[in-house]
């Protein structure tokens, strides 16, 4: 009767450490996984350094009004939420002393907004900047 009574001892011993999770066997706690390096940040690009610059414009035939009614774009943002595009007038005005004048007219939240900006001329056709007050 005694060998029964060790049998059955050990096979419950045995079932008892086979559903034993080794992880618990240290106190229970389990370990956590290690962080994951993160990538390396890739450098920071201005889009105006990457988009080409326009060859042969001709700036005499820009300068007039321009009507924006209506925007297309490839942008996944826009093309899932949409945009609100109000009508726009531009005004491309040249200047005696070699500087663009853009004066835009356009709507926001139910007002009427005017945007004045002055750019003066590249040497580089096509390219234009900022003028800076001094």
């Amino acid at each position: 009767m005694a060998g029964v009574w060790h049998c059955m001892l050990a096979a419950v011993v045995l079932m008892y450490v086979s559903m034993w999770d080794p992880t618990e066997a240290v106190g229970g706690a389990r370990s956590r996984p290690r962080p994951q390096r993160r990538p390396p940040k890739k450098p920071k690009v201005e889009p105006t350094d990457v988009t080409p610059l326009a060859q042969n414009i001709d700036m005499e035939r820009m300068m007039g009004k321009w009507y924006l009614l209506i925007a297309a774009s490839k942008c996944s943002y826009l093309m899932n939420h949409g945009t609100k595009v109000e009508p726009t007038v531009m005004t491309l005005t040249r200047s005696s002393d070699q500087t663009l004048s853009v004066s835009t007219k356009t709507r926001h939240n139910h007002q009427c907004w005017e945007i004045l900006q002055v750019y003066d001329r590249f040497a580089n056709p096509g390219q234009a900047g900022a003028k800076r007050n001094s």
